[in-house]
């Protein structure tokens, strides 16, 4: 039998049956009857006073905090699949939210119980007329508003993070996250393909507004501690890890998930999606036209999911788990966006992309997605007037692409464990 100090005897788990086996996933361990851990002590021989050795199931579980920019869904997607990589090798790990994210995107992803969303106003980005387009001087009078960032509320949630015991801090864009972390003296990691201040730069001559903006953003992005960039990054920088894109995993095969959907086997389905957001239905009248595709968009309908001719309408909040719906779909038709184009790289479904004009991202975004995907520039003004729709033969004809033989979600997630490997 093996001996620790003194008399104290450690019996291995796997010295015992899987009946005997005791759960336990995280929190203090004050009477081991019913714990779950990875050693039994049998505690009747210990002469006393013996020196306290705590084991590292004694701890609490780990904490992270992330934060999170409000500006579209596709921040909270790659959060959401960055902290779920995470928890695939750190099952004890919990995380504190900060945003406005729907609460869906994490409950698909991280494990019940390991989360709690904290609704706050993280950032502004950009006000969106509607999914293309941006209202600045609306953006500038709401940057104006939140920085430079209230000092009280910094410290107010430094605290928060303190008394929760929390070790590490991501942002995700939102520069309010390292302003937390630096206040709580704690290490902050920033997790981007672009920053505000980059996006903001070419307003600057027309809106001289933007010029203090950013001087106040690069400030706080510089006092990032660690940084990763992911694909498709916007600009390149040397100091940092860089990482294929990042996104949540297909869950189910494609003939399950045409099931699910009630779609055949031998339908084509168009998937079109604005990443989130609400669909127009004035964009939906022309696609009867083409009675043989289904066309599967989300977010079209507040209610239940509703069947409409060659129309499958399903509701923004619904059971439809958005990388299988991409996985099962034979064509994309969307806006350039970081986490529409990151689950479509992994899926390889053609892609008909659409640019937001005037934003900065597009030109970067669009580039990767014409080199890495098979794609089909669609302009907008085709788009909004149904012309689009010619070009479905050509779209249904591309090839899908191979799966991506490395995994961001992964690569981001070993490089933060190491981060808090060396915290520990």
């Amino acid at each position: 039998m093996p001996r620790a100090q003194g008399q104290l005897r450690l019996l291995p788990l796997a010295a015992y049956t899987p009946s005997m086996a005791i759960k336990r996933r995280s929190g203090y361990v004050q009477n081991v009857r019913t714990e779950n851990c990875s050693c039994i002590f049998c505690t009747s021989a210990i002469p006393f006073p013996l020196p306290y050795q705590p084991a590292p199931w004694f701890n609490p579980p780990m904490k992270i905090a992330s934060f999170i920019t409000p500006h579209g869904y596709g921040h909270a997607a790659r959060q959401s699949a960055l902290l779920g990589a995470l928890q695939k090798s750190l099952p004890e790990l919990e995380f504190i939210l900060y945003g406005r994210s729907p609460s869906s995107f994490f409950e698909e992803t991280l494990l019940t119980g390991s989360w709690t969303m904290q609704e706050l106003e993280t950032d502004v980005g950009l006000v969106q007329i509607d999914p293309i387009r941006a209202d600045l001087p609306a953006s500038i009078a709401k940057l104006q508003r939140m920085y430079p960032l209230d000092q009280g509320l910094i410290d107010a949630l430094a605290g928060d993070l303190l008394r929760q015991d929390c070790a590490l801090v991501i942002a995700d864009i939102a520069p309010m996250g390292i302003a937390v972390a630096k206040a709580a003296a704690l290490p902050v990691v920033l997790v981007e393909n672009f920053t505000w201040d980059w996006i903001y730069q070419p307003y600057q001559h027309k809106w001289p507004a933007f010029v203090e903006i950013n001087r106040e953003l690069r400030s706080l992005y510089a006092q990032t501690d660690y940084h990763i960039k992911t694909e498709p990054w916007c600009c390149d920088d040397r100091d940092c890890l860089k990482a294929p894109p990042i996104c949540r995993p297909i869950t189910l095969d494609r003939q399950l998930s045409r099931q699910r959907l009630g779609v055949s086997a031998e339908e084509n389905i168009v998937l079109i999606t604005h990443g989130g957001t609400e669909s127009n239905q004035h964009e939906l009248d022309h696609l009867n036209q083409v009675p043989d595709v289904t066309f599967v968009v989300p977010g079209a309908t507040r209610g239940a999911p509703v069947r409409r001719g060659n129309l499958l309408l399903l509701p923004r909040a619904s059971h439809c788990y958005h990388p299988n719906l991409i996985n099962t779909a034979d064509v994309v038709i969307g806006k350039l966006g970081y986490s529409t184009i990151a689950e479509i790289h992994q899926a390889g479904t053609p892609f008909g992309y659409i640019c937001r004009d005037g934003f900065r991202e597009s030109g970067p975004l669009a580039e990767y997605v014409e080199k890495n995907m098979g794609a089909l520039h669609i302009d907008l003004q085709e788009y909004e007037s149904g012309a689009w729709v010619a070009h479905l033969p050509e779209l249904l004809a591309l090839p899908r692409g191979d799966a991506p033989d490395r995994s961001g979600a992964d690569i981001a997630a070993a490089h933060i464990r190491n981060i808090l490997e060396n915290l520990s």
